[in-house]
């Protein structure tokens, strides 16, 4: 008798989906990490040119770099923070996952690793 469902998956797949997700990841973190700096310099040329940020022109400057209404800098910063903390978790489980071994996952399992959605079930 099976307990359960389960996935048996091949360590060879498994490791080719953490490197995919460590790259995904890592490219998240740069993107918001140069959003970050963006932000930054924005401010800082708007206090330089004009001695006080307003608000609109932030806003529309932000825009036509399509932030997409992300200006608040916490938000950023955490998606970068998240994200990179993301790439180094994918890539220490890809490193070290045996390639001729199977791994049976559960939905658990599924969701640590990205292949399901966490909202999943």
């Amino acid at each position: 008798m099976i307990d359960g469902l389960r996935c048996d998956v091949k360590g060879t797949e498994l490791k080719a989906h953490c490197g995919e997700k460590a790259t995904f990841h890592s490219s998240e973190a740069k993107r918001y990490a140069e959003k970050l700096a963006f932000l930054h310099e924005t401010k800082a040329t708007l206090i330089r040119e004009k001695g006080t940020i307003n608000k609109e022109e932030l806003s529309a400057q932000l825009d036509a770099k399509n932030f997409k209404g992300e200006a608040r800098e916490d938000e950023i910063e955490r998606s970068a923070k998240h994200h990179k903390e993301l790439h180094k978790y994918f890539s220490y489980i890809g490193e070290h996952l045996v390639e001729g071994e199977t791994y049976r996952l559960w939905v658990d399992d599924l969701k640590k690793l990205e292949i399901v959605s966490a909202n999943f079930y």
